[in-house]
C-alpha cells in the first residue's frame, strides 16, 4: 500500500534569469491561477505564474497505481467547460461519463441524491407522510431563519424528512462540526441540490424523469473526466499553450516576501529577486498571509482530505458512479468508481473513497477497516476488497462556521494593503461546487485592466 502524498515535477517550468520583472506575478497554477494568466496575457501583459506544487492543476490530483487512474475527489466536468474554449485541444484528451449519484440511506437503502420522490416520501405510511407534511408546513409558516445550515435543512425538508434522509449525517460527516455551527449562507451555496429537490418544482421534475426517463441534464450535454493517463497530460497542455502565448511558469518553486518599493512589489522565488506592478495569489488564503507575513492565527479553517485509493472483485451493490453515505454509521462521505468510465484493470473495479479529517497521521489502515466494515453491513462490496495507496490534501474543502465571513475578509483587506490581491476558491476562502464556476467566479475578483 503505497503513501501518495509525494508528487512528480511537471516539464513546463520556465528557468528564472537572476533578477525578472512582470507585470503580473500569478501565485498558485490551479485552474485559477491558470485563467488569470490566460487573461492577463490575452490582455497584453507581461506574466510569471508560480506554484508551490510540483505539478500545475492545484488540488486536481491524479494517481495512476498498476493500470488503475485515481482522482482526488470526484472531479468532473461538462459540455462548455470555459476551459475548452480557452486551450484548444484539451477537450480531445477527456473520457465521456455516464454521470449517475447515489446515497446509502440511515435505513440502508441505496436511494436517489440528495432526495428520492419514491423512497423517501411516496412509499412512507399514510401517518408518515403526514407527519412530513406537517413539519414541513409548520417551518414554511413560520418564516426561514438563517441561522446555520439546521435551519437551512429544517425550512426546506422539515425535521421528519431531513432524519429520514439522512442529509444531516452527511452535513456534519463532511466538516466535523455540529450543523447549527455552520454559517447559513454557505449551506445554501453547498446545498443547492436540497433547495431544488424539496422545492415542489423540484419534486414534480423528479416525477416526471422517473415517468418519461429523462436525464437530469440536457441530451446536449455531456460529462466528462480528465485522461486516464491523469491530470499532468491535461494541464501540462495547458501549460504548454499559455507558454506559447508568451506565460512564464515556474513550478515546485520555494517562496519569500519583500516589501513594496515604488509601487513595485517583490517576491523572492526559489532565492532569486522577481518584482512585479501586481501580485494575485489563488493560493490558500491562510498560506498567502504566512507568505507576506500577514497574521494568520485566526485564519479561516479548510477541512482535510484523506483519499483512499481502492480495488475490487465480486457484486458491488449499487450501480452508479457516486455513492454517498447519508447514513449515521461510518467516517467516509463519498466515493467514486474510476472503473466506471476508464475501464477494469485486470478484471478489478476500482474507486477513490473520501474521508475529511484534519489530521494527516490517521493510519488509511484503520480508515479502510472503518470503511470495509460499514460498507459491508450496508450489503456492499461482496467480495475481494483491497487498499492501494491513499493521499492527504490539507486544503480540501472550506469550514464556514459563524464568524468566518469577517475573519476571512479582515485577511483578505490586510493582504491587499500588503501588495498581494487574492482571487480564486482557494485564494478568497469561497465555496465553489464546479470548475465552471470557479473560472467564472475568479474573473469576477480580478479586473485584468490596469490598476491606477
Amino acid at each position: 500500500m503505497k503513501d501518495l502524498n509525494a508528487s512528480t515535477r511537471g516539464n513546463n517550468v520556465s528557468a528564472l534569469p537572476e533578477q525578472a520583472d512582470y507585470d503580473v506575478v500569478v501565485l498558485g497554477a490551479g485552474i485559477s491561477g491558470i485563467t488569470l494568466a490566460y487573461d492577463f496575457v490575452r490582455s497584453g501583459r507581461s506574466v510569471l505564474l508560480v506554484d508551490e506544487y510540483e505539478t500545475p492543476g492545484g488540488n486536481h490530483i491524479s494517481v495512476n497505481l498498476d493500470g488503475r487512474s485515481f482522482d482526488i475527489g470526484a472531479i468532473f466536468f461538462w459540455t462548455g467547460y470555459p476551459q475548452f474554449e480557452m486551450f484548444p485541444g484539451l477537450s480531445e484528451l477527456v473520457v465521456p461519463v455516464n454521470w449517475s449519484l447515489q446515497r446509502v440511506t440511515p435505513d440502508m437503502r441505496i436511494a436517489r441524491y440528495p432526495i428520492d420522490l419514491r423512497g423517501d416520501l411516496l412509499a412512507r405510511p399514510l401517518k408518515h407522510k403526514a407527519r412530513m407534511a406537517r413539519d414541513l408546513l409548520r417551518m414554511r409558516l413560520r418564516g426561514q431563519s438563517r441561522r446555520s445550515a439546521l435551519t437551512f435543512l429544517e425550512y426546506y425538508l422539515g425535521q421528519t424528512l431531513m432524519e429520514d434522509s439522512g442529509i444531516l449525517n452527511y452535513v456534519e460527516r463532511f466538516y466535523g462540526v455540529p450543523a447549527d455551527e455552520i454559517n447559513y449562507d454557505f449551506a445554501r451555496s453547498r446545498m443547492r441540490p436540497v433547495e431544488r429537490a424539496a422545492s415542489f418544482s423540484g419534486l414534480a421534475s423528479q416525477s416526471f424523469r422517473k415517468m418519461f426517463g429523462k436525464r437530469q441534464h440536457l441530451a446536449s450535454e455531456q460529462c466528462v473526466a480528465r485522461p486516464k493517463s491523469g491530470f499532468p497530460a491535461y494541464y501540462d497542455a495547458a501549460i504548454g499553450q499559455l507558454h506559447g502565448m508568451g506565460v512564464e511558469t515556474r513550478l515546485g518553486a520555494q517562496l519569500g516576501w519583500s516589501a513594496s518599493a515604488q509601487a513595485r512589489h517583490a517576491l523572492r522565488i526559489d532565492g532569486k529577486p522577481v518584482s512585479a506592478h501586481r501580485i494575485v495569489s489563488t493560493m490558500p488564503l491562510g498560506r498567502t498571509a504566512e507568505l507576506a507575513g500577514v497574521e494568520a492565527d485566526d485564519a479561516p479553517r479548510s477541512k482535510g482530505l484523506h483519499t483512499l485509493f481502492c480495488q475490487f472483485r465480486g457484486q458491488r451493490g449499487f450501480d452508479s458512479l457516486i455513492l454517498y453515505n447519508f447514513h449515521k454509521a461510518g467516517r467516509w462521505k463519498r466515493l467514486t468508481m474510476h472503473s466506471d468510465y476508464y475501464g477494469k484493470a485486470d478484471g478489478w473495479e476500482y474507486m477513490s473513497i473520501e474521508v475529511t479529517a484534519d489530521s494527516a497521521e490517521e493510519t488509511p489502515e484503520a480508515l479502510f477497516a472503518d470503511f470495509r466494515s460499514t460498507a459491508r453491513a450496508f450489503g456492499l462490496f461482496d467480495g475481494e476488497l483491497e487498499l492501494m495507496g491513499h493521499r492527504h490534501t490539507a486544503f480540501a474543502y472550506p469550514v464556514y462556521s459563524h464568524g468566518t465571513a469577517l475573519r476571512r475578509d479582515s485577511m483578505i483587506d490586510a493582504l491587499a494593503r500588503a501588495g498581494i490581491e487574492t482571487a480564486g476558491r482557494q485564494g478568497r476562502f469561497q465555496y465553489l461546487p464546479t470548475s465552471a464556476e470557479a473560472i467564472k467566479s475568479v474573473r469576477g475578483d480580478i479586473s485584468v485592466l490596469p490598476q491606477a
